[in-house]
């Protein structure tokens, strides 16, 4: 009873998390020029998750990639006031300490392992 109470708080908190970012900063973002990233490619290799943004005009300086649990978020700047930006959830857990971003010609490829699970001593 109590494992499915723990999973049941951290699927809420995470739905909590992307309702706050949903309703208010994406709001806040709106006065700023945004427009969403279209061409995305997300591909579950397994082990870890792949997504390639096409981002062309993008400067790789004014780019950002954030990681949560079970959320990808890129921002590009492509100008003086506008920005890109896409929001990719997935079901299984990111290892946030392990992911990757490059830059291949005008296109950004972030890798993202997912999280392994731990095996524990039986005594």
């Amino acid at each position: 009873v109590y494992k499915s109470l723990v999973v049941t708080l951290k699927d809420f908190q995470r739905a909590c998390d992307e309702l706050f970012e949903d309703l208010v900063i994406e709001r806040w973002r709106a006065g700023a020029h945004v427009t969403e990233l279209q061409d995305a490619q997300v591909q579950d290799k397994g082990h870890f998750y792949e997504v390639k943004i096409a981002i062309s005009g993008a400067d790789p300086r004014h780019t950002e990639v954030e990681v949560t649990e079970h959320r990808l978020c890129v921002r590009a700047s492509v100008g003086r006031s506008a920005y890109r930006e896409r929001s990719f959830t997935f079901p299984s857990p990111i290892d946030r300490d392990a992911v990757s971003a490059r830059w291949s010609k005008d296109t950004l490829v972030v890798t993202l392992p997912k999280q392994r699970g731990r095996r524990i001593e039986v005594k």
